[in-house]
């Protein structure tokens, strides 16, 4: 199975943002915050009624309230358990839709 180009750039910007914020893992928080950038996984979001700014707001406010890294501390960025379920999940949905590519909406 193939994983898409805008399925890939939004898993590089959940990274780039547990970086950012010093989060020592990245989360459903920083995988959902990221999907947000996308138009394609938005639309998915309010077609089940999710208010996308609202969603926005309390993601910050989470992402905030999460314990960082002290600065000059090293760490690598590692993905939770969680998160790799819903990956693990999201693909043997696209295999039983029996669809050649994961995308953001899967």
């Amino acid at each position: 199975m193939m994983i898409t180009p805008e399925l890939e750039d939004i898993f590089s910007r959940a990274v780039a943002l547990a970086r950012r914020h010093r989060h020592e893992f990245v989360c459903l928080e920083h995988l959902l915050y990221a999907l947000l950038c996308n138009t394609h996984a938005v639309e998915v979001l309010e077609a089940c009624g999710v208010d996308v700014a609202v969603l926005r707001q309390e993601l910050e406010v989470i992402l905030e309230r999460m314990d960082a890294v002290p600065e000059g501390e090293d760490y690598e960025v590692e993905q939770t358990v969680a998160l790799t379920r819903v990956v693990r999940r999201a693909a043997i949905h696209v295999q039983s839709a029996e669809k050649s590519t994961m995308d953001p909406g899967d």
